[in-house]
């Protein structure tokens, strides 16, 4: 009989655990989380941490789903080392469980904020539950609160906060929000519909000093000299894998726990998927954060993890909504590919789209609205050879990108 362990309970582990079940019946399986809610809806935490949804609304899997499936769940059960060589992962309470095949979905974690004054109350950042809490408990005593990043968690706190009711400034250091995920046109799109909904907007600035006054925060200087009063100030400068209690267990970590096609580690019979794994998609070295793609990834190292050979290949693809517009990222972050460039089409519905290029490649894009070949827009990243035109194009263009696309491909 095999045992299996999972840490991480999101959608991976989860999709993982049920693709084990199917394959292995008799198999056990374990999964550990550190939370204390089951498959924690992430993507809802602004929500909640904003003050507009209970916590019991953020679980999205119940008590009867875990026995049906006959998995063992551990909740507030954090792990502390694995042993490869023991096949063993030791838990901060002092339990030790052995494993014939691991997976770990550990998910990531905020980075430190490297300003002074980062020790003060008020200063958050969030990914988990717990620091959700500190965020939700910060926000209702303050009577403004400034978020920093203005990348798809700033926007979207910057959002949940407005929705709440709450007086909120953004602040981000380039010259438009979404830099490098959005180009200008679509970066603006969300600003304008974050400014509709009341939010303040300041660009090309950075936090130099945090300040306070008897342990907690009471304002901020900026980087022109100016100074800013508020209550609360929530970091989203990015984030690393949560990996930090694997150092001794020889594990290769880059940007995120290194895989191979098939998920597996450099560690024997340990996996690994999720938003802290770097995977190998595409020929480049991608992190991947979205709902879908942890699904995805889970259901691969799950068949894997019980005698499968599966490849995992399935390209980044996120959507979110700001204000009135759905926005709709897809394939390689820019990122990835520094010498690309975006090529922005309006049409579709009054919609926007821009494609990443390279060399006539396309490596990813943005969709803003409906569009009338949002899949065949997309299939364009999975083509080997480049799209015909597409490096003559200029930077901005009237046509619609289904026109263009319908033309370039002969559709």
């Amino acid at each position: 009989m095999s045992r299996y362990l999972i840490i991480g309970c999101g959608p991976t582990g989860t999709n993982a655990a049920e693709e084990i079940r199917k394959a292995d019946p008799k198999a056990t399986i374990t999964m550990l989380s550190h939370e204390r809610l089951r498959v924690v809806a992430r993507p809802r935490l602004v929500e909640y941490a904003s003050g507009q949804i209970a916590a019991e609304e953020l679980e999205t899997k119940d008590a009867e789903w875990f026995r049906e499936r006959q998995i063992e769940l551990l909740l507030e059960t954090p792990a502390k080392s694995l042993d490869p060589l023991g096949h063993e992962v030791k838990l901060v309470n002092g339990q030790r469980i052995c494993y014939d095949h691991c997976l770990l979905s550990v998910g990531i974690t905020p980075r430190p904020v490297p300003i002074p004054g980062a020790n003060l109350k008020g200063v958050c950042h969030m990914h988990y539950l717990e620091q959700a809490d500190r965020v939700r408990a910060a926000v209702e005593q303050a009577e403004l609160t400034v978020v920093v990043g203005g990348g798809l968690l700033g926007q979207d706190m910057t959002q949940a906060l407005c929705n709440a009711g709450r007086r909120v400034t953004l602040l981000v250091r380039e010259d438009f929000v979404g830099f490098p995920q959005f180009d200008t046109v679509s970066g603006g799109m969300v600003e304008d519909e974050l400014r509709r909904m009341g939010a303040e907007i300041r660009k090309s600035t950075e936090v130099k000093i945090i300040v306070g006054q008897n342990g907690r925060m009471t304002g901020v200087t900026l980087s022109s000299g100016s100074e800013l009063s508020c209550q609360a100030i929530f970091f989203a400068i990015g984030a690393m894998p949560n990996a930090g209690w694997l150092e001794s267990s020889g594990l290769r970590v880059n940007r995120g726990i290194v895989v191979d096609s098939q998920l597996r580690t450099n560690l024997p019979d340990v996996y690994s998927a999720g938003s802290g794994t770097e995977y190998h998609v595409r020929g480049k070295e991608l992190m991947q954060a979205s709902w879908g793609n942890a699904t995805a990834a889970g259901k691969t190292a799950g068949k894997n993890m019980a005698g499968g050979q599966e490849a995992y290949d399935v390209p980044s693809d996120y959507t979110t909504r700001v204000g009135e517009k759905k926005f709709t990222l897809f394939g390689s972050p820019r990122q990835a590919f520094p010498k690309a460039r975006f090529v922005g089409f309006h049409g579709d519905e009054g919609g926007y789209a821009a494609l990443l290029e390279e060399q006539g490649m396309v490596r990813g894009g943005i969709l803003v609205g409906k569009h009338q070949k949002a899949k065949e827009i997309k299939h364009l990243q999975m083509l080997s050879e480049p799209v015909p035109l597409l490096d003559k194009l200029p930077d901005q263009n009237q046509t619609s990108v289904s026109e263009f696309v319908s033309r370039a491909l002969s559709l």
